[in-house]
């Protein structure tokens, strides 16, 4: 969250934040892990998969794309919550 921004707009990024979370919980654990390091830890592929004991950046990738499509086929989230996801957490 920026500094200043209205009331609303951090309560509504926490809500958003709060869909994710539990949108991780739905997946296997692997894939969760690689998405929360990936996207809230802002670590690298490689840094994933070295965190995870994965046996290449490939494989950190297969397990992120993999995440992210169920959670899309699922409509574990709302686009805007999804594009928060991929775009902006942690910002």
């Amino acid at each position: 969250m920026e500094y200043g921004e209205s009331p609303e707009k951090e309560y509504a990024i926490k809500e958003t934040i709060e869909k994710i979370k539990t949108a991780f919980e739905s997946l296997p654990e692997i894939e969760a892990k690689v998405l929360e390091l990936r996207f809230s830890e802002k670590m690298t592929l490689q840094e994933v998969a070295d965190e995870l004991k994965l046996s290449s950046k490939s494989r950190a990738r297969q397990k992120q794309e993999l995440g992210l499509r169920r959670i899309q086929s699922g409509k574990l989230l709302s686009e805007e919550a999804y594009n928060y996801l991929v775009n902006g957490l942690g910002k």
